[in-house]
């Protein structure tokens, strides 16, 4: 978490050609979970989640598989994906205008 909030446009540059795993801090003593959605945002691979918690990680998690048929797999986003010009990459924390 402290990486994507001082280097996140670094993190997303180095998901486009890295894989990134992501998971809980080993010396937690509780079934709480973070939201996978920062993992996501930053281009990460792999966001790993304590099954044994349950909550609105779980239900995000579940919701994004079952989008893509339960395969267990979901393809990143091309704007993850993309180098826009002057190697510009997509900004997490950018407040963007909504599309209507």
């Amino acid at each position: 978490a402290r990486a994507a909030e001082s280097y996140a446009l670094d993190l997303v540059r180095f998901t486009q050609k890295n894989i990134v795993r992501v998971y809980p801090k080993g010396t937690r003593f509780n079934s709480s979970n973070y939201c996978p959605l920062l993992g996501w945002l930053h281009g990460a691979q792999m966001v790993a989640l304590n099954m044994q918690g349950y909550g609105r990680s779980l239900w995000l998690m579940q919701g994004l598989f079952r989008a893509n048929g339960g395969c267990g797999y979901v393809r990143k986003p091309d704007f993850l994906m993309n180098i826009g010009p002057q190697a510009a990459v997509f900004d997490p924390e950018a407040s963007l205008p909504v599309k209507i």
